[in-house]
């Protein structure tokens, strides 16, 4: 279980999901990306 001060990027969702989720919604770049710059695009689309 995660506790709720653990941030995204240190969360259970794995790289690959991250970029599907990134696709899905057009982010381009994203195997380039950091976990947690990832995560923030994500967030801020």
């Amino acid at each position: 279980m995660c506790s709720p001060n653990r941030s995204d990027a240190e969360s259970g969702v794995t790289m690959p999901e991250l970029w599907k989720r990134a696709k899905e919604i057009g982010i381009t770049g994203s195997s380039g990306k950091r976990k947690k710059d990832l995560i923030d695009a994500l967030r801020g689309h």
